[in-house]
């Protein structure tokens, strides 16, 4: 498996434990797009992986 596909899948099993540690958070993210400081990094995070591997 790619670097890309490892990185993605550990950052999704990543947030499937915050959404099980915090179960009240999910529909949130259902009804709005998160903005804050951490979620805007996220996303960083994966554009910056994807663009790396060619997408």
């Amino acid at each position: 498996m790619a670097a890309w596909q490892d990185a993605c899948g550990a950052s999704a099993i990543a947030m499937f434990g915050v959404l099980c540690r915090r179960r009240n958070a999910a529909p949130l993210i259902g009804e709005r797009v998160p903005v804050g400081s951490h979620a805007m990094l996220h996303r960083e995070r994966a554009l910056v992986l994807l663009l790396a591997a060619g997408f």
